[in-house]
């Protein structure tokens, strides 16, 4: 429902670039989440166990949904 009613109409002809910027999100956070959990607590240099790199990874997703919402 998030999608056809809130993005899809605010997106437009982009709806599915941006459902699939989304896609990549998601995943992309549950993977850092399994990593952190199964293997090392570093990834690509930052620490994902710390209060510090998490709040790196929020901020790099939170720039990533802005460059979505930037018209070209």
């Amino acid at each position: 429902m998030l999608f056809t009613n809130i993005v899809d109409p605010h997106f437009k002809d982009r709806s599915v670039r941006y459902r699939a910027i989304a896609a990549l999100l998601v995943s992309g956070a549950y993977y850092l989440n399994l990593y952190t959990g199964y293997n090392a607590s570093k990834f690509c240099g930052i620490d994902l166990k710390t209060d510090e790199g998490r709040k790196e990874i929020e901020k790099a997703i939170i720039e990533i949904i802005d460059f979505a919402y930037e018209e070209k």
